[in-house]
């Protein structure tokens, strides 16, 4: 592919290649996010349950500590909080990119038509 136009067609395929990549990274990072969320709305329905009073232990490095319920919940909350805010945020840039995959295999696509049409003319001149 030394012509122009096969070199175009190299470069909008090796960006089609990068583009994919980041998709697949951007749809692990949500499917992590997701196994995270049902992670803590089940520790979340499981302090539901706790009376007030329950001894609960929070790990802090290597040490346990002891926490209340209340400040459990609220912990938990708040890193549900988090983790909705990045799974938002990942499922923008997955539609963004969603859309920059699609322009990009048009863009391959027309690359690799006129890549056909520049060789077909080439062999004609040889014949």
């Amino acid at each position: 592919m030394s012509s122009a136009t096969g070199e175009r067609f190299q470069k909008a395929h090796e960006k089609l290649q990068s583009i994919e990549a980041s998709f697949t990274k951007l749809a692990t990072d949500r499917e992590t996010l997701i196994a995270q969320f049902n992670e803590n709305k089940l520790v979340k329905s499981e302090l539901a349950k706790m009376a007030e009073d329950a001894v609960i232990y929070k790990r802090t490095g290597s040490v346990l500590a002891t926490t209340s319920v209340e400040e459990a919940r609220s912990d938990v909350n708040s890193r549900i909080e988090r983790i909705e805010t990045s799974l938002d945020s990942v499922q923008e840039k997955i539609t963004k990119t969603e859309q920059e995959l699609k322009a990009q295999r048009e863009a391959v696509l027309a690359a690799r038509q006129e890549f056909d049409k520049e060789k077909a003319r080439r062999e004609a001149r040889t014949q």
